[in-house]
């Protein structure tokens, strides 16, 4: 599995009439804090269906998504490290997923951080 199939699956749900919506909604205007986000106008379910069908894609190919223009396929990549982060089971590979994620965020790739975020930093916590 890749970024660029995840990429092309997204693709595949794209709406052009739901597009100038999402970035009325996400706030993409010059300015605004959604500046230059682009979309393909796919649905969250969609998004997360995709990110269910490629959970087990390698960092590398995440950080693909996270690098993606379009807000889709960042949201995809931010809900695939949530499904690795339930999955894991011993602590070394938490905190592989939550100092990549954390890496993201720096790079500023995150626009959908908060989704997550608490439970990322639940586990930093306890």
């Amino acid at each position: 599995m890749s970024a660029r199939v995840a990429l092309e699956d997204l693709k595949s749900f794209a709406n052009k009439g739901r597009v100038s919506d999402l970035a009325r909604f996400y706030k993409t205007a010059p300015g605004e804090y959604g500046e230059g986000d682009l979309f393909l106008g796919g649905s969250v379910p969609q998004t997360r269906s995709v990110a269910k069908k490629h959970q087990n894609l390698e960092l590398p190919e995440i950080e693909k998504l996270f690098n993606s223009p379009f807000h889709e396929a960042r949201l995809c990549a931010a809900i695939i490290l949530n499904l690795q982060f339930k999955a894991a089971k011993k602590t070394q590979d938490r905190k592989k997923i939550f100092d990549f994620y954390l890496k993201q965020v720096r790079a500023e790739r995150v626009i959908t951080g908060t989704l997550l975020m608490y439970q990322l930093l639940g586990w930093v916590f306890i």
